[in-house]
Formats: C-alpha cells, sequence, structure tokens
C-alpha cells in the first residue's frame, strides 16, 4: 500500500535546499572562480581551493539570475 505524504511549499523549498547543499558539499559562491583565472585549461567553473573544474553549481554563484543549478562548463542552466 502506498502512502500519501503532504507537503506544504515552504517543506518542498527547505527539502531542495537541503538537497542542493549536500549535493554541493562545503562548496560555497566565493569558492568558485573562472577555471581560467586558475590556470586550468579546461573551460567553465572551477573550485578554487581544488581547482578541479565542477560540473553542476547554483545559478547564483555565478551571477546568472535563473533558479536552481547551472552547467559549471557553459554556466547555462539545467533541467
Amino acid at each position: 500500500m502506498k502512502k500519501v505524504i503532504r507537503l506544504t511549499e515552504s517543506d518542498l523549498i527547505n527539502l531542495i535546499k537541503r538537497t542542493i547543499n549536500e549535493e554541493m558539499g562545503k562548496l560555497k559562491a566565493e569558492d568558485v572562480v573562472s577555471c581560467s583565472k586558475l590556470g586550468v585549461k579546461t573551460m567553465g567553473y572551477c573550485n578554487k581551493n581544488t581547482k578541479e573544474p565542477i560540473e553542476k553549481l547554483p545559478c547564483s554563484f555565478i551571477g546568472v539570475k535563473s533558479p536552481g543549478m547551472c552547467d559549471g562548463r557553459t554556466g547555462n542552466p539545467v533541467k
């Protein structure tokens, strides 16, 4: 038998924020910079501490006004 769980809008927002934070680990906006500024020959954005390219990151980290996640290589929002 399936269980129905009711969520308020704020419950859903908090759940999404928590999921994004867990996915991102302890990455902060100030840790994200253009890979070219770090001398990494990959296009897109990198973690300035590890110099590793970032595949997905919150759009707000790179100044994109779209809510959600963006592709770390192109800066375009992803679904």
